[in-house]
């Protein structure tokens, strides 16, 4: 599925321009700090807390609070954890 089609599928879910970056770095790269997703999007670092609690909000990704705070998506926590945790997936 090409990227576009991807974004097309984020933002019929829901998803802000932004959100479907941050997401689609993690898909991509696996566990990121905010700053890893700022420096492989062009999410500005201002904006970037905000989003990434959106997505939490929204059950899209995980936050680990360690230092450095790592996330990842919901998918990978599952792994992670051996648990459902209702993670999504575009196929």
């Amino acid at each position: 599925m090409s990227t576009a089609k991807i974004e097309d599928a984020l933002q019929t879910l829901g998803l802000s321009s932004y959100e479907q970056k941050a997401y689609l770095a993690l898909l991509n790269n696996g566990r990121m700090t905010a700053k890893q997703i700022c420096d492989t999007t062009d999410i500005p670092y201002s904006k970037i807390h905000t989003v990434l609690k959106r997505l939490e909000h929204k059950g899209w990704i995980e936050v680990q609070n360690l230092r450095p705070c790592l996330l990842y998506t919901s998918d990978a926590a599952d792994e992670l954890d051996g648990v459902d945790l209702g993670g999504r997936r575009i196929i």
